[in-house]
């Protein structure tokens, strides 16, 4: 009787595990999976063909630094908001002319409008899904989000091509499948967001990804030198493609997660 019980939680758990697998690998963007050629990349990992394990891939060669100060000197006119991006030295912060810390309240209506969310207040919100409601799909390319408060947001399968989320706090924010190809992260805050099977082939340096799930995430494409970013226990798995080996990784402080069940669903 135990032997059968013991069988019947393994066969559910395999279920849950292999569901949970195949409900990822569909998610992606169409334009992302071509943007990226990651399919093939996971198809290749998934069938055994590739072992990243014991390949030294060669990282990019990083921005120079003029190019990385240009990325985070954003010359664009802020003088209409009444909180405005400024860097303290270690972090941006949104100061009104007196000096207060605060942010600018903003309507997802303003927001797909204008594409421009500087210093906005979009916490805590369903954010994928009142843009879709509102436009069809979720294409933040393009958007100015600089010094944004995007933390505790629900924001998977959205594209944010090119963006500008320098010095945002998308720390907790649920944001598995997304595009973040060519947007610049540079001190912005991931701490413990969900980035599962997310192209982050963008602009890291400064970024603060401790305690990520990066695992299936898309990290060889990093303009700059991701070495820059804080990786400290970030998760990683067989399937995450990363510009360094996996002793590199484990050097930076990312942990990897192995065996039959890693954590729920969501995780």
């Amino acid at each position: 009787m135990k032997i059968m019980v013991t069988l019947f939680f393994v066969a559910l758990l395999s279920a849950v595990y292999f569901a949970s697998t195949a409900k990822n690998t569909s998610k992606y963007p169409a334009d992302f999976r071509d943007a990226v050629g990651f399919n093939e990349q996971l198809n290749q990992l998934q069938s055994g063909e590739m072992d990243t394990s014991d390949i030294d891939l060669e990282l990019p060669t990083p921005a120079s630094s003029e190019k990385n100060k240009d990325v985070l000197d954003d010359s664009q006119d802020y003088s209409g908001l009444v909180y405005q991006p400024e860097f303290d030295g270690e972090r941006w912060v949104c100061k009104d002319s007196a000096g207060n810390e605060g942010y600018n309240k903003i309507t997802i209506e303003e927001l797909v409008n204008t594409k421009m969310g500087v210093c906005a207040d979009l916490s805590k919100s369903y954010l994928s899904r009142e843009i879709v409601d509102l436009t069809g799909d979720c294409n933040l390319t393009g958007f100015n989000l600089k010094a944004a408060n995007l933390s505790k947001c629900a924001l998977s399968g959205c594209t944010f091509r090119n963006a500008n989320l320098i010095g945002a706090n998308l720390s907790d924010s649920y944001m598995p499948y997304n595009d973040l190809h060519g947007a610049k992260l540079n001190k912005a805050n991931l701490r413990g967001s969900v980035l599962k099977y997310a192209n982050l082939s963008g602009y890291l340096s400064g970024a603060d990804l401790r305690d990520t799930n990066l695992r299936g995430a898309y990290l060889r494409g990093v303009i700059d030198d991701i070495r820059l970013a804080d990786l400290s226990g970030a998760l990683y798995d067989d399937q995450t493609v990363m510009p360094f080996t996996r002793a590199e990784a484990r050097e930076l402080g990312m942990i990897e997660k192995r065996g039959f069940f890693t954590g729920p669903w969501w995780w």
